[in-house]
């Protein structure tokens, strides 16, 4: 047996459906499918929920060792693409919600994003305000001149506090802000 660990923590050995799962050396009655495709999918049951198309599936049982022969033989399919095609097609995906990307502030994260968007929608709404009062060409392209300047510093001053983020915590990121605002 193998020692080394795959991409997806289990034994190369783990793809044979010849190899018992953990739950088959129970003697009770088993309702699981016995079906090599659908015993694959419990074995690759992390990967698969959170594949968001086959591609990633086809990686997994790549990194896995299954070889185009073995899907012939064992699975009755002609590649790695199409058991990862019908894996993909077995199995729901689990969609992470809102908490995997905000954790437990969801609410902050949809405020933030919106408080983001009226932020830099700003210099163009008081672009529209100030076009009818200013009649010279000239400072016309100066305020548009100074709008995209400032987007383009606004940009350099979170590329630097995530940088001091990432170096000295957030408290000197939260530092470096105030004072530059």
């Amino acid at each position: 047996m193998s020692q080394s660990l795959t991409l997806t923590g289990a034994p190369n050995e783990l793809l044979d459906p010849g190899n018992p799962l953990p739950s088959e050396a129970f003697d009770g009655p088993d309702r699981r499918s016995r079906d090599p495709l659908d015993q694959l999918s419990r074995r690759l049951d992390e990967v698969c929920v959170s594949a968001v198309d086959a591609l990633q599936i086809a990686a997994a049982l790549e990194a896995d060792g299954l070889t185009d022969a073995q899907c012939r033989e064992v699975y009755g399919m002609p590649d790695v693409f199409a058991v990862a095609e019908e894996l993909h097609r077995r199995v729901p995906l689990r969609a992470q919600g809102e908490e995997a990307y905000f954790g437990h502030h969801a609410h902050r994260g949809r405020a933030r994003i919106v408080g983001r968007g009226a932020l830099f929608a700003l210099p163009t709404v008081s672009f529209l305000g100030l076009q009818g009062i200013v009649d010279s060409r000239l400072a016309t392209v100066v305020l548009i001149g100074v709008t995209i300047l400032g987007w383009g510093l606004s940009q350099a001053i979170s590329l630097l506090a995530h940088r001091v983020a990432g170096r000295s915590g957030l408290d000197a990121s939260r530092r470096l802000l105030r004072g530059v605002l």
